[in-house]
């Protein structure tokens, strides 16, 4: 059966490497736990072998003699030196020894031979009385010829190794309970924090974008938490990004739809009246000079507004659309006003109104495009003289705010309806409550885009008898270039 569960394999991996480990550990301990003790202890008697020479060769023989039973009582046997000619000259008090010592001929006469021999597992009594059982007799021949021998009896080893493998089985069964817990408990740290992940994968695919891997890790999941989180932020800007994209495109296609009927109806009306104005001269409706004339006159000014129209629905479209970009470059504001002041203060006076121009005594000079600021200036005073009051006032305000001039256009007149201010910038839009209609509805949309070019800030508010349209430029040194 295949796994599928990180949980389960986690387990199972976890819990095989520790009886694996238990395993190999059992078997050395089996195998060679007896065989490294006996190595060890030789070595051992080695050392007290060399040490008791040592001894026979600085220290007096009763001292010899403690030293000896010392000896024997660490390896828990027996120890003997012999002289040069085999007999027995000093022996431990541990166990019976007798003179002629079983055994202790061969050993001696190895030592004689080699100088150092070792037996292990001598199972026929060792040397001396007593000797019944499995032994390690270790020998050595000093530099003086005598022979020192030392007994340790083997069954302590091998009983010990015997109770270790019996208590290994205890600890086998514990070790293998406690690899099933900490299998367990591993795995569940390990996958618990992935499958919390899992699940919110899972919801960040149904375009849920608010969750949030909120466990404090250090190691590799909560890095892996930590870009899930940078993911889900960056879809969730991503995707708000687009969204609103999306709307944007509905509303410039819904916007595109009414732009177009709305165009449809401005020109609808001056190409009817030049259709039947034209008929009736064509037919001659009209014969008198006068009445000519006057069709004529009629033609003309609604070709005019024709041609005006399309000319500003040319420059919305370049500027809404990015073709035409306006060209910043210091220019004296001051010059520019007057010029328009002068241009359009008589034009004011034919429509009954008074224009009043109001400013610093010194030059001032901003930065902007000089041609599309005029555009806009003359949109504000065409806009303020076709809604102002009959005899009423138009003020040209010029304001200096730190390093910005704030430029305002007032005119006395009836308020703009507040529900209606934020559609005023729109293209053909008109204020629903004005008894007559002037303009196209353009001039305000143009100006709008112009001075989002400029950066700007612009407006209008209601005042006191009036309304204000008001905009701000960037005042510059004139000799200062960017």
């Amino acid at each position: 059966m295949k796994i599928k569960s990180i949980s389960t394999k986690t387990f199972l991996i976890f819990l095989a490497s520790i009886l694996l480990i238990v395993g190999i550990s059992w078997f050395i301990q089996t195998n060679f736990l007896e065989k490294y003790y006996i190595d060890k202890k030789i070595e051992a008697m080695e050392e007290h072998a060399r040490s008791l020479e040592n001894a026979l060769n600085t220290m007096s023989l009763e001292e010899v003699q403690l030293f000896i039973q010392d000896i024997a009582e660490k390896n828990g046997g027996r120890v003997m030196v012999m002289s040069k000619e085999g007999e027995l000259l000093l022996y431990s008090r541990q166990g019976n020894f007798s003179k002629g010592m079983m055994g202790a001929g061969e050993i001696w006469k190895k030592l004689k031979a080699q100088g150092e021999y070792a037996y292990r597992k001598v199972s026929h009594g060792g040397f001396g009385r007593g000797g019944n059982g499995e032994w390690i007799i270790y020998g050595k021949l000093t530099k003086g010829g005598m022979g020192i021998m030392i007994q340790s009896p083997l069954q302590s080893i091998q009983e010990t190794v015997v109770i270790t493998q019996r208590f290994y089985v205890y600890i086998f069964s514990i070790a293998i309970l406690f690899a099933i817990l900490l299998a367990f408990v591993f795995s569940r740290m390990v996958t618990q924090p992935l499958v919390k992940l899992n699940k919110l994968v899972k919801q960040m695919g149904d375009l849920n974008f608010h969750i949030r891997y909120k466990e404090k890790r250090e190691d590799e999941i909560g890095e892996l938490g930590t870009t899930f989180n940078y993911l889900v932020e960056k879809l969730d800007k991503t995707i708000g990004a687009l969204k609103v994209e999306l709307e944007k495109e509905k509303n410039l296609d819904k916007m595109r739809k009414q732009f177009i009927a709305r165009v449809s109806h401005e020109l609808q009306t001056p190409t009817a009246i030049i259709h039947g104005y034209a008929e009736g001269l064509k037919d001659g409706v009209v014969t008198e000079k006068e009445e000519i004339d006057f069709y004529c006159d009629v033609i003309q000014d609604e070709t005019n507004k024709l041609s005006s129209m399309v000319k500003e629905l040319l420059d919305l479209s370049q500027l809404e659309s990015g073709t035409f970009a306006v060209k910043l470059n210091p220019f004296d504001f001051t010059n520019l006003i007057e010029e328009i002041y002068g241009k359009y203060k008589l034009l004011a006076e034919e429509r009954g109104r008074k224009l009043t121009l109001i400013h610093p005594p010194q030059d001032i000079w901003v930065l902007g495009d000089e041609h599309r600021i005029e555009q806009v200036l003359i949109n504000f005073i065409q806009n303020a003289a076709n809604h102002g009051k009959e005899q009423g006032e138009i003020k040209l305000i010029l304001e200096s705010q730190g390093t910005d001039l704030r430029i305002g256009v007032q005119n006395e007149g009836n308020n703009i309806p507040e529900e209606e201010i934020p559609y005023i910038w729109d293209s053909f839009y008109k204020v629903k409550n004005k008894e007559e209609q002037k303009g196209t509805g353009l001039g305000l949309a143009i100006a709008k885009s112009i001075l989002q070019q400029h950066h700007s800030p612009f407006g209008v508010k209601n005042i006191e008898d009036g309304v204000e349209f008001f905009f701000t430029l960037k005042q510059v040194e004139n000799s200062q270039e960017i």
